[in-house]
């Protein structure tokens, strides 16, 4: 993608780091994040599954869907499009290689304006917290209580 202007550029991940077709969680703006490595390509999207709201970091891909951990949703990871139904789409955000500086950056002012026309519900993880997000976003279902997700079906 095109490189914007220096000052609106936020690291999300180092590049060698970032396992090729795996999914990794970032943070820009209060905002959840997906970061997609495919070959020598990058995509940051917006990190919650439409569905739940569960961190698509948790999740994984395949062929070119990235697939939500807890119910299956899925959306390309190029365009954020639900192959299953195009009217769900993810926001997906300007991002780019700094080969120099082995760095995945992402237009941090892109992110903010989004975030400001797209209020998260979302707070922040709290020191403690577990790493696993799958569960956050997922829990709020019925009177408020807790639901422990369950995995429907077996991944291919």
């Amino acid at each position: 993608m095109s490189r914007p202007d220096e000052r609106a550029a936020e690291q999300v991940a180092v590049w060698s780091d970032l396992p090729d077709h795996e999914p990794t969680h970032a943070r820009v703006a209060g905002v959840d994040l997906v970061v997609v490595r495919y070959d020598d390509e990058v995509s940051v999207l917006y990190g919650r599954c439409l569905h739940r709201g569960v961190l698509l970091g948790d999740g994984h891909v395949e062929g070119q869907n990235l697939i939500c951990c807890v119910h299956g949703w899925d959306y390309r990871y190029d365009t954020g499009i639900s192959e299953y139904d195009n009217s769900e789409v993810l926001e997906t955000f300007t991002a780019w290689v700094e080969a120099d500086e082995n760095a995945v950056l992402v237009d941090a002012a892109e992110v903010a304006a989004w975030a400001e026309d797209n209020p998260q519900p979302y707070e922040p993880p709290k020191a403690g917290d577990s790493d696993d997000g799958a569960v956050r976003g997922a829990t709020d279902d019925i009177d408020g209580g807790s639901v422990t997700p369950e995995f429907y079906g077996d991944p291919d």
